[in-house]
């Protein structure tokens, strides 16, 4: 082999690499501009549907407790208590108590 044929072969392989780097970059822009985008409305979408089943919820109830939203959803406490202080910041639902077991939402 010469050194013409290793010099062809050299830039060949730089050239795949390059085009080849160059398409997972496309492909990380691509991914980014429309799959994360699609998995963040679907976040979105959910949590607006959780928090309407809060809403439902107290349709029929007269208070919600951080554990009973836990329950319905299956959530962890910390998304829970997030749902409520959200609902609480709309105006939807007031804190009833400071802290602790004892505090409660109710339908403003």
């Amino acid at each position: 082999m010469g050194n013409l044929e290793i010099a062809i072969i050299v830039q060949l392989v730089v050239f795949l690499m390059g085009f080849a780097t160059g398409g997972i970059f496309v492909w990380m822009v691509l991914e980014k501009k429309y799959f994360q985008k699609g998995v963040i409305r679907k976040i979105d979408d959910e949590r607006i549907e959780n928090k309407q089943k809060i809403i439902d919820f107290l349709k029929d109830n007269d208070k919600v407790t951080n554990n009973d939203v836990e329950d319905m959803l299956s959530v962890s406490n910390s998304t829970a208590y997030r749902y409520l202080e959200e609902l609480e910041q709309e105006n939807i639902v007031r804190q009833v108590g400071k802290a602790g077991r004892s505090v409660y939402y109710e339908k403003k």
